[in-house]
């Protein structure tokens, strides 16, 4: 969390969590911001697995497979 003045509270998505948010869609630009995010460094790769493997289990209105593929894609990205 960064407070500006005590007026503003901006929260702000872990590297790994941003990274799972883009997994399931994995448009082109999805890609392309994954690579980037994991290109800095400061993503963990085991977290990252973790949180969409729990991700994928408690989801709905995707198809499970499609979505292990790109994670399994994004596993590779590192």
């Amino acid at each position: 969390m960064i407070t500006i003045e005590e007026k503003f509270e901006i929260y702000l998505l872990a590297p790994e969590d941003l990274i799972v948010s883009k997994i399931s869609r994995f448009a082109q630009n999805d890609e392309e911001d994954i690579q980037n995010i994991i290109n800095t460094g400061k993503v963990d790769k085991e977290k990252v697995y973790a949180l969409a493997d729990d991700a994928i289990r408690v989801g709905v209105g995707f198809r499970e497979e499609w979505v292990r593929m790109n994670l399994d894609e994004v596993m590779e990205m590192f």
